[in-house]
């Protein structure tokens, strides 16, 4: 019996859509002998028959032949990423298993285990709705989710799946774009849920893998069904001002055409505008017109250097050309060339004042950077070095990216939406470069702090950071770093990580180490928390249940047994008569319960009471004013500037070495502390310079104590 065949229209195919299913196949061989070697055509076509013969006379939702879906998800694939043969054919097979009677056993039986597997890991993502909650989604969509938990998990999948075998991810992205371009025959409702959850997750990760024609295609049918009326307005709008916009792109391209020639480059110089969803960003976020976005269209150069070896120097030898003729604008330069994008682009980016007194931005790509920036990681592998040594350097780059997908796995939120979270912030994090004190550049995030770069250099140095220097100047680890800048980590000789770190860092690696941390922390703390209440119990001639464990948790408001553990072990939750008594308090209904803790009286009754200050009459006030002015008269004073890394007990050891090295009075000390930095000053009644300088030096030995001068 076929797979939910109650839920399918079943049509036989008409001999019109025979042809036309026909010619579309044909279209797959043709793409796939114009981007390979076109030496697999014959699998190509005994799995499209096989996949044809199981889809049979389905059709979908529009009327189509079903077959038709997935040779369309096939010719994105070949096409538009321009994979190989094992993605084609995975492709091609992706919904068999998911719609059909065929099992993946038949399919590894006909196509080999290497095809098989892949589309088992689409079928397995395929299997579940991934859903997600976000700001936008319509309560409608919220009643259609089960919970928070159920997407999440969704979403491991999803990555999971992708962490094995990336080509799982690129079928399934193909799938998505398919999806959204004949989304016409789904209701409203499931238009715009399918949209919004485009938005949320596939437009990202098509960024992610450098698939940039997609992601803005993806990001416009989005908008089409999220916003139609606001789509449809900038629709028009670009091809009302189209003629316009090409008098100004001639005028425009002639000086720099005749400069560019000069170099002897074969080259292609046109324009291209900015996405519609992209120019709707803009007008929603900086609250402008459509009039008043500058950045329409950007002007693109794609050249052949003349040798591999010259493409930076040829890249570099166009902006001179070019910025010879127009004024450059000093803070829009993009050096995508010496320092590439995680996701594999490579470009150099400037704008430059235009005819008309707009700002225009200039792309020069090398026709294998162009290549890069429209098929992303399909073109790293076409241009790769067959030997491991030479890898194609964004191939490791995608190899890293899926190794931080692994951590956030391994050591996930404990709070569904803020797992999704984390994954959203890294998938469409833009990036900064800054630099090690030995010139080693490092890939951060956008909003990254300094903390973030001492994990990013090793989980070690980030474990046990206390401060940093950014371009010489000592800060606090939750400084926001920015592209270009030399940033060294001064480190403890012992872990000084602290679980308020995780609000003040941003990458995978970072989170995932702390959020690891503290959860080794709360175990190790809940352990014997738990051996004395169960010993405090036992004695109190009870025996510990899951009855008395609730209403414990109830009554002291705790959330779960590890918390209630470790407030034990702290002593927030005392074991003494008190606790005993509450365990004895019966309700009006015969079950265990609790007094209040306001009924009880409070739970430290050692605790002292303050003592009043002792009261001086005004003459005493007085007499000690005028001692103290004759003191600072008779004697000259110096003030010390201190700044450095707060710790315990610094003030003793400060002013222990004072102490030890001169033999001034402490007239006034003010030290202050933020973020895990200290800084003020400190006044002696001494006016000796050998001295003062003698116990700066000594105070500039501690470990803590970044700076101390005299002002």
């Amino acid at each position: 019996m076929r797979k939910m065949e109650a839920q399918k229209t079943i049509i036989p195919i008409t001999p019109d859509e025979e042809l036309m299913i026909q010619k579309e196949f044909e279209g797959l061989l043709l793409d796939y002998s114009n981007t390979r070697k076109g030496d697999k055509v014959e699998l190509i076509t005994r799995v499209f028959e096989f996949a044809k013969k199981a889809h049979a006379d389905d059709r979908r939702r529009n009327g189509d032949p079903y077959i038709c879906h997935p040779l369309a998800v096939a010719r994105i694939v070949s096409k538009e990423i321009g994979m190989g043969s094992t993605t084609i054919s995975a492709a091609l097979l992706h919904d068999v298993v998911k719609e059909t009677s065929v099992t993946a056993e038949e399919i590894d039986a006909a196509f080999g285990t290497r095809i098989g597997n892949l589309v088992r890991g689409i079928t397995k993502i395929s299997g579940g709705n991934v859903r997600f909650v976000t700001e936008e989604t319509s309560d409608e969509s919220h009643r259609a989710i089960k919970n928070p938990e159920e997407q999440a998990e969704n979403f491991r999948n999803l990555l999971l799946t992708m962490s094995e075998d990336v080509r799982v991810l690129i079928v399934k992205i193909a799938d998505r774009l398919h999806n959204m371009r004949t989304l016409n025959a789904l209701s409203q409702f499931k238009q715009r849920r399918i949209a919004n959850e485009t938005l949320y997750l596939y437009a990202p990760l098509a960024y992610r893998l450098g698939f940039f024609n997609i992601k803005s295609e993806l990001e416009d049918l989005s908008l089409e069904f999220e916003h139609p009326d606001e789509y449809d307005e900038i629709k028009n709008l670009i091809k009302d001002s189209e003629a316009s916009r090409e008098r100004l792109f001639t005028t425009f391209a002639a000086p720099i055409v005749s400069m560019v020639d000069a170099l002897d480059l074969k080259y292609t110089f046109k324009y291209r505008m900015k996405s519609i969803f992209s120019i709707w960003k803009k007008m929603q976020t900086k609250h402008v017109t459509f009039e008043e976005v500058y950045d329409l269209f950007a002007a693109r150069i794609v050249f052949e250097p003349q040798s591999p070896e010259t493409e930076k120097q040829d890249c570099w030898r166009i902006y001179t050309a070019i910025t010879s003729v127009y004024k450059i604008h000093p803070e829009r330069l993009r050096d995508w060339i010496s320092a590439p994008k995680s996701n594999g682009y490579e470009a150099l980016h400037f704008t430059i004042m235009g005819p008309d007194g707009h700002w225009i931005e200039v792309q020069i790509r090398s026709k294998r950077m162009d290549e890069v920036a429209e098929r992303g990681l399909a073109a790293h592998w076409k241009y790769k070095d067959g030997s491991k040594q030479n890898a194609n350097a964004n191939i490791r780059e995608l190899d890293k990216w899926v190794r931080d997908i692994k951590e956030i796995l391994d050591n996930p939120e404990p709070n569904a939406l803020d797992f999704l979270d984390t994954i959203k912030l890294n998938l469409l994090s833009h990036e900064i470069y800054v630099f090690t004190p030995n010139g080693e550049l490092k890939e951060l995030p956008k909003g990254a702090s300094a903390l973030d770069f001492a994990f990013a250099l090793h989980t070690n140095i980030g474990m046990r950071a206390q401060a940093a220097r950014v371009n010489h100047e000592f800060v606090p680890l939750n400084t926001i770093l920015e592209s270009g800048v030399q940033v060294e980590i001064i480190c403890s000789d012992q872990d000084t990580i602290k679980p308020e770190w995780k609000q003040i860092v941003k990458t995978t690696k970072a989170r995932s180490k702390i959020q690891g941390w503290i959860n080794k922390q709360r175990r190790e703390k809940s352990v014997p928390g738990q051996k004395k209440f169960e010993e405090f119990v036992r004695k109190c001639g009870y025996t510990l249940n899951n009855d008395i464990m609730v209403n414990l948790m109830n009554g002291y408001k705790v959330n779960n047994k590890e918390d209630f553990f470790i407030m034990v072990e702290e002593g927030k939750i005392p074991l003494n008569n008190k606790t005993r008594n509450m365990l004895n308090v019966k309700t009006k209904s015969g079950i265990l319960g609790f007094l209040h803790l306001n009924q009880i009286g409070s739970l430290n009754p050692l605790a002292k009471k303050k003592e009043k200050p002792v009261k001086k009459d005004k003459a005493t006030l007085l007499a000690e004013a005028h001692a103290e002015e004759e003191k600072k008269k008779a004697n000259r004073t110096s003030t010390i500037e201190l700044s450095g890394i707060d710790g315990r007990g610094l003030l003793n050891t400060i002013t222990r070495v004072i102490c030890d090295t001169c033999t001034a009075n402490i007239v006034n000390i003010h030290l202050e502390c933020k973020d895990g930095l200290f800084k003020g000053y400190i006044t002696l009644d001494t006016g000796d310079t050998k001295e003062i300088q003698s116990m700066c030096s000594a105070l500039k030995k501690i470990h803590e104590i970044e700076k101390a001068v005299r002002i």
